[in-house]
This record gives structure tokens, C-alpha cells and sequence, in this order.
């Protein structure tokens, strides 16, 4: 069986856009609060390390460029998806791992917000995936269990 991960992901990286951070703001709300009870509060600098979040109260950690997530951060969604690594101009790009709210695990190497080279998929009930991806597409041969 073929891994697409593209399929199990709704939206883009961790629900973020991939430039949709234009206007970076502090996080004020706690995870879980509707969008509309997040108050936002803009950055006083847009480079830097920082704290922010997005119109669904999804909270990003981290480094911050030309005021969009780049360098090592840390995003951790309302419904408890967890996104981590290294991110360049706000996709995941490089190491990375996806914490999916269901337990499902994404981890390995990351090119625009996909899987893509060496990498891990762990499916919630333990069976796995490890090999090559190319753009979130199993690519070659792999290791399963």
C-alpha cells in the first residue's frame, strides 16, 4: 500500500498558509478558545525569535523573518496538532516531525510542507512507513512494519 500523506493533511502546513503571516501577532489566548475570543496583539519586530498566532488561535513558537515563520519554531494547533522543525518563510523545510491530534506521526525530512526524502509515517494504530517520499508520496523503496 502506497503512503500519500498529502491525503491526511486538510490543510497546508499545520493549517497555516504559506505566506499568511504577513502580520505576526503575540499568542493572548489559550489553546483550545474559539478564533473569535483569540485577542491579537501585532509584533513590535518582525525578525527575531517570538510568539504568535494565526485567526484559529493556533500558536506558533520560534524564529520569525520579514515577520513570517523562518528558522527553528514549534506550531501547536487548537485541536492539538503539533508541528516542529525548521521552517522557511512559513512552510516546513527541512527536519521536521507532524503530530497529528489522532496520534499519527510525520517525521523525516520536509520540502515546502511535504515529506520529502528520508522520512517516517506512523499510522495511530503502530504500523509504519520508513523510506524515500517525494512530495508527501511514498518514492522507492521502504521499510515497513
Amino acid at each position: 500500500m502506497a503512503v500519500d500523506v498529502r491525503k491526511a493533511r486538510k490543510k497546508t502546513v499545520a493549517g497555516f498558509p504559506p505566506h499568511s503571516f504577513g502580520a505576526a501577532f503575540v499568542m493572548s489566548c489559550p489553546l483550545g478558545v474559539v478564533a473569535e475570543d483569540c485577542k491579537q496583539i501585532k509584533l513590535k519586530s518582525p525578525d527575531g525569535k517570538g510568539v504568535m498566532v494565526d485567526g484559529a488561535c493556533a500558536r506558533y513558537e520560534g524564529e520569525f523573518r520579514k515577520g513570517k515563520l523562518h528558522g527553528k519554531g514549534k506550531i501547536t494547533e487548537s485541536d492539538g496538532r503539533i508541528t516542529e522543525g525548521i521552517f522557511r518563510f512559513g512552510q516546513l523545510y527541512g527536519p521536521g516531525k507532524i503530530i497529528y491530534e489522532d496520534g499519527r506521526l510525520a517525521e523525516g525530512h520536509f520540502i515546502n510542507g511535504y515529506l520529502s526524502g528520508q522520512g517516517r509515517y506512523v499510522w495511530k494504530d503502530g504500523r509504519s512507513f520508513e523510506g524515500t517520499f517525494l512530495t508527501g508520496r511514498q518514492a522507492g523503496p521502504a521499510a515497513t512494519q
